[in-house]
């Protein structure tokens, strides 16, 4: 029997999906992908999973300033990719779900604009 907080994030992540449905610009894609990281990943329990006595001792091993380890607390920021990767292996955890990464849809390729040819200009 699920708890009453896993049915809230199942619930809040069914939301999330509907509203990236809903809403498909680009800009909005990818914020509600990262809201459903937020809310799979939330950054605290990342951050309680690091070994070491304080929390000088757990940016040390990471390789970060006691700036943006609050910064992740307060949900300002996310790891970078290397960062993520770096937590990963010290807590087990998946480094992409660290990011808040987890696509809602697969990303689409960009394609680049055709050249156009310049217009011919009158001759004078």
């Amino acid at each position: 029997m699920k708890t009453e907080q896993q049915l809230n994030t199942e619930q809040a992540l069914k939301l999330v999906r509907q509203l990236a449905v809903l809403m498909p610009k680009r800009g909005v894609q990818s914020m509600m992908a990262q809201i459903e990281g937020w809310i799979k990943m939330p950054m605290e329990l990342v951050l309680s999973k690091v070994p070491g006595a304080t929390v000088r001792d757990k940016c040390h091993l990471v390789g970060v300033s006691r700036q943006a380890w609050y910064a992740w607390l307060r949900g300002e920021s996310r790891p970078n990719p290397s960062q993520a990767k770096r937590l990963a292996e010290l807590t087990g955890l998946d480094a992409e779900a660290i990011r808040g990464r987890e696509i809602l849809e697969p990303k689409k390729k960009r394609l680049r604009p055709r050249s156009r040819p310049a217009p011919a200009r009158a001759a004078r």
